[in-house]
């Protein structure tokens, strides 16, 4: 079975609260904290990566971009700049070992 990376730069809010760092971003109802910002990121992208490969397994990717307005950006559009996580799903495809 060969697979396929896929990488995302999800925009994300982060703030302190009574000493914990609280994260969140638009894919997710919930949100994640722990007593530091590292821990707290790595979790959130933990959650989004289940989240957006849960979406590609059972199809629902598409519902999700468009849901968003998710798109690349064309040549005309400027980038936001902000507070970023990198996430990265693996896809399996089956059938692809034929040769």
């Amino acid at each position: 079975m060969k697979a396929l990376q896929i990488y995302f730069k999800v925009p994300v809010e982060v703030r302190r609260e009574d000493g914990r760092f609280i994260a969140s971003c638009f894919l997710l109802d919930s949100t994640q904290e722990g007593p530091s910002k590292h821990e707290t990121l790595a979790a959130l992208t933990d959650a989004v990566q289940q989240y957006m490969t849960a979406c590609c397994n059972d199809r629902t990717i598409d519902d999700l971009l468009h849901r968003h307005n998710l798109h690349l950006p064309g040549d005309n559009e400027e980038l936001v700049t902000g507070h970023y996580i990198d996430v990265a799903i693996q896809l399996k495809i089956p059938g692809l070992d034929r040769n």
